[in-house]
């Protein structure tokens, strides 16, 4: 096997672990979650080692801007190891956010942009696809969550199984937007019944999050395509939504249409204010650094317990995870990076890659995604970050 296939099988199984619960499949022991771990460890130095071999001959090694920023953060992370109040997990959060750097920039220098992107996405689809066949074969792939059970298939959660099922919609959607055609043939049956896999599991996994996020990045998606009439249906469906919430104006009505059960009601976004608030009362206990890089989730759950028992290590926001890890000038850090990142995709004027930026963007109000340990939305800005190496202004196009 040649260091290009190497590198794809990496990069696909990335995005595969990074969603996979080991215990969903193997069972709950300490021994599973070893190996999970161990897995994730052996991924995370394979890819720096791999980076390592493919640098040592260079003169000069370039990083783009979006890179740069990130790596001075990555840097801060790394420092905050003097004051974190988790080494170990510090530790473990530098490693993974170094093999995930390592991995995106070695795959975009080695295979270019539209093979890292779809390797990508073929992890992200084994995930979807074996989580419906786990379905298929009457195995438990479901979990009682927020007084409602939801389908979780081989994943952490059900916001984790349907983030990538969101994202993948988006680039399948992409992809039909540009080679489409109506001849019956086998690629033909197998993307439509992968179209109703995932809608399948956008459905059942029960993720308002992400229905919005899809929402309003195929918005996106539709906007930036060069197809007139898909930019016509975007601004109907626009005008759809505005109507919809303007003649709705029963607040009952309207809450009844989201609300699951006691533990899901509406008002508290499902309890995350009280979570921000437990947050915020930590944030200002140690404002300026933080508690260490992926050490701020630990104080959270050690601090907060909801009425009903359950604990959490995710500020379920991105700034309020950031502060607790690395304070104001860890998220000056990281914040900084993000909104560089945003201005160059929309420079693309490349439908896909802004419409999947907005998707992660939307999730960012509601969960960490991008502070905090290595997430799999996170690898994904990564790897967006890391095309600007080879991005070429006039020549630029993701093709799936």
């Amino acid at each position: 096997m040649n260091i290009y296939n190497v590198i794809r099988l990496l990069m696909m199984t990335f995005s595969f672990i990074l969603l996979f619960d080991f215990t969903r499949v193997l069972g709950m022991t300490q021994v599973v979650e070893n190996i999970q771990s161990i897995s994730k460890g052996f991924l995370f130095l394979l890819s720096i080692f791999l980076f390592i071999l493919y640098i040592k001959d260079k003169k000069k090694i370039f990083l783009s801007r979006c890179l740069f920023y990130l790596f001075v953060y990555l840097i801060f992370a790394s420092i905050s190891i003097i004051w974190s109040s988790s080494v170990t997990n510090t530790v473990i959060g530098i490693i993974s956010f170094t093999g995930a750097m390592s991995i995106c920039v070695l795959s975009i220098y080695a295979l270019g942009i539209n093979e890292s992107i779809k390797y990508f996405f073929l992890g992200v689809e084994a995930i979807i696809v074996v989580s419906f066949c786990y379905l298929l074969t009457g195995l438990d792939v479901h979990s009682y969550t927020m007084g409602a059970e939801r389908y979780v298939g081989i994943t952490f959660g059900p916001h984790a199984l349907s983030r990538a099922a969101g994202i993948l919609l988006i680039y399948k959607i992409y992809g039909y937007l540009n080679t489409f055609n109506f001849r019956i043939n086998i690629k033909l049956i197998y993307d439509i019944l992968i179209v109703f896999i995932i809608l399948h599991a956008m459905i059942y996994t029960d993720s308002r999050q992400v229905m919005l996020a899809v929402f309003l990045a195929l918005i996106f998606l539709f906007w930036f395509s060069n197809k007139s009439y898909f930019l016509i249906l975007a601004k109907i469906g626009i005008t759809f939504v505005l109507s919809t919430l303007i003649i709705i104006n029963d607040y009952s009505a309207l809450e009844s249409l989201f609300v699951r059960s006691n533990q899901a009601e509406l008002t508290t976004m499902t309890g995350r204010t009280f979570i921000w608030e437990k947050s915020f009362e930590l944030i200002s206990n140690s404002p300026l650094l933080g508690y260490g890089f992926n050490a701020g989730g630990e104080i959270l759950k050690n601090n907060y317990t909801t009425y009903f028992g359950w604990s959490t290590s995710s500020a379920h926001n991105a700034l309020f995870h950031s502060l607790l890890d690395l304070g104001i000038l860890g998220s000056f850090l990281l914040f900084y990076w993000f909104l560089y990142l945003s201005f160059f995709i929309y420079k693309t004027k490349n439908g896909f890659l802004i419409a999947s930026f907005i998707f992660f963007f939307i999730i960012c109000f509601v969960e960490r995604v991008i502070a905090g340990n290595l997430s799999f939305g996170m690898f994904y800005l990564i790897l967006l970050s890391s095309i600007f190496l080879v991005y070429k202004q006039n020549k630029f196009e993701v093709s799936v």
